[in-house]
């Protein structure tokens, strides 16, 4: 209960800082959309929890591509932005993250190796990364830097209709590997955010066209 605990704690801490980077990068106020990514990042959590504790070979080799695509239909569905640059806004987001994590490893520990079998040092890395993530990407914010290009410019044409196919073909795949490969558990953070992002995009389709 406590590992629980621990990991998920800490990886909130973690995905909210990358959200936070991803959003302020392109001048888009996280605050407004706080409580919904927290919904999210404790899905995602839930599901690298499960596939950690329980070591799935599989889910481990597709989690890091699922998180990926889940952020991405967060930011599409409901953050709203086009779908072009919900992508771009979650491969920055993942990028910068990751370089600054990197730096933190092999500055303070001198490397991943150094850091085996020391689940301390792997929370601290992650609050170090979420506090600098943060701290840094709100002040520059506040500051008015960040990417200004007109989002809009990229909407495509019915591409409302293509964010809610995608998602429909998601869930029916998960489906599949649940029956398939005996993955529940470590499949239903992953759906549950799915159907989160289905009914905000037929909701929007509904109340504002194509």
């Amino acid at each position: 209960m406590t590992d629980f605990a621990f990991f998920m704690f800490f990886s909130t801490l973690e995905g909210i800082s990358l959200y936070t980077l991803a959003l302020y990068c392109f001048r888009v106020n996280f605050e407004r959309y706080f409580w919904h990514s927290i919904l999210i990042i404790e899905l995602i959590n839930y599901q690298n929890y499960l596939t950690r504790h329980f070591n799935v070979e599989d889910a481990f080799a597709v989690a890091p591509i699922v998180n990926l695509v889940i952020t991405m239909l967060f930011f599409k569905t409901i953050v709203r932005v086009p779908l072009i640059w919900s992508i771009f806004m979650t491969l920055t987001g993942f990028a910068f993250f990751m370089a600054i994590q990197t730096i933190i490893v092999y500055s303070v520990f001198g490397g991943v190796s150094h850091m085996q079998d020391k689940e301390i040092y792997g929370y601290f890395v992650q609050l170090l990364t979420g506090a600098i993530c943060y701290g840094g990407s709100r002040f520059l914010y506040l500051k008015g830097y960040g990417f200004t290009f007109d989002l809009e410019k990229l909407r495509l044409w019915g591409e409302g209709m293509i964010v809610t196919l995608l998602i429909v073909i998601l869930i029916v795949g998960f489906i599949y590997l649940i029956f398939q490969q005996n993955l529940f558990w470590n499949l239903v953070g992953s759906l549950a955010g799915l159907f989160i992002f289905l009914y905000y995009s037929v909701r929007r389709e509904k109340t504002h066209g194509l």
